[in-house]
């Protein structure tokens, strides 16, 4: 079944007229299919407009809108500074605000304070640096091989005496060059 991908944000730039047409059975098919036409090695989160949840890639429609989710931390001047503002306008106000809410006082002006102490946190706070088009190729908190298979990847079976190895399990594993000749 033909089907129509519709991509929208950033990921229009990477093809014609931001649509691809692809040849799928099902709308994870699809979604994979589309893998094929975006830079490789590069991780983009994204919403599907028509698919409200993860059953959803079952079905078999003939239209995705693939929308691009912009995420990050920290860095968000505006963000920040409304959440010190609110923090403040809860101190500020915290008898009446404390009265109308049946709670105490300080409960009100503590919740303040924290607002307050996560939005200069938050402005404090560098945006990561991770480029959409090439990819964070480098991970920031596992060292070593990958640890998981990719869903639908082939399990092969085996038949007779044959030497097999296991999927690489790594934790806190650093690589160095090493060369025996210069130990002593």
């Amino acid at each position: 079944m033909l089907v129509k991908l519709i991509l929208t944000g950033y990921l229009k730039d990477f093809v014609p007229k931001g649509e691809i047409f692809v040849d799928a059975f099902n709308a994870r098919d699809a979604l994979m299919k589309a893998g094929n036409y975006l830079p490789k090695g590069a991780t983009h989160q994204v919403k599907v407009v028509e698919l409200p949840c993860v059953d959803s890639l079952q079905e078999n429609p003939d239209v995705l809108t693939i929308q691009p989710l912009y995420q990050g931390s920290g860095g968000s001047k505006k963000a920040g500074g409304i959440q010190i503002a609110l923090g403040i306008l809860l101190v500020a106000f915290s008898g009446g605000i404390a009265a109308g809410l049946g709670l105490t006082k300080g409960a009100v002006i503590l919740t303040g304070a924290q607002l307050i102490l996560g939005g200069a946190l938050q402005l404090l706070q560098k945006s990561p640096k991770a480029d959409p088009i090439q990819g964070d190729k480098k991970s920031r908190f596992i060292n070593g091989e990958k640890n998981t298979v990719k869903e639908g990847t082939p399990i092969p079976l085996i038949y007779g005496r044959q030497k097999v190895y296991p999927h690489v399990l790594s934790f806190n594993i650093d690589s160095s060059d090493y060369n025996p000749n210069l130990e002593t």
